[in-house]
């Protein structure tokens, strides 16, 4: 399948979320307290390096990088991973959104205000999970949220199911946000999930 194709299938929320965005547990022990050694190996997870973030990818999940990403999405996205197992309506994906500020925020304030641009953006709109936690930004444990929530993109669009969890370094932020539709298998949802709540920002 032609990138572009399988990019136009990702949810607008996931790989749009520049434009979203304020421009100017299943068993995760990896993520410690600030002086710990943060993310570490889970079975059936490749701890995969971006450079200036850290994630967990299931076995066998598609890795697009950020070279093969900037000719169809631009500069935000730095890379996406999707699911092995494919859908013919939407395959579940997480992608990993870069955003630059035009001033220092704390990511728990950048991450409410994110929840509530999404929310707006949604119809038939429903919270699954608003959960205070901690992501790991340049080797320190800061608050921020991890929030569940389905909607549609548009009345005629297919309900999906998006998680997401951000943190800010300086005047940058990172987030990492995934997809997939209602009614998908919960292992899927588990591995979105443990993806999410791994991530953290070098």
């Amino acid at each position: 399948m032609v990138l572009w194709t399988y990019m136009k299938k990702m949810s607008i929320i996931s790989v749009v979320l520049a434009s979203v965005l304020l421009s100017g547990c299943f068993g995760i022990t990896s993520i410690t307290g600030s002086g710990g050694s943060g993310i570490q190996a889970v079975e059936g997870y490749t701890i995969y390096d971006g450079s200036s973030f850290k994630i967990l990818v299931p076995a066998g999940w598609e890795i697009i990088t950020e070279r093969d990403l900037r000719s169809s999405m631009g500069q935000n996205v730095v890379a996406a991973f999707r699911n092995n197992v494919r859908n013919p309506e939407f395959t579940a994906n997480v992608v990993i959104v870069k955003n630059v500020l035009t001033g220092e925020a704390k990511t728990i304030d950048y991450e409410k205000a994110l929840y509530e641009k999404i929310k707006n953006s949604l119809s038939s709109f429903k919270e699954l999970a608003y959960d205070t936690t901690q992501v790991r930004v340049g080797g320190t444990m800061t608050d921020t949220l991890f929030t569940d929530v389905q909607g549609r993109e548009g009345p005629d669009r297919d309900l999906k199911r998006f998680m997401h969890l951000s943190g800010v370094a300086g005047t940058t932020a990172y987030v990492a946000a995934g997809s997939m539709l209602v009614g998908e298998s919960v292992d899927t949802a588990k591995k979105i999930e443990t993806m999410i709540r791994s991530f953290e920002v070098e």
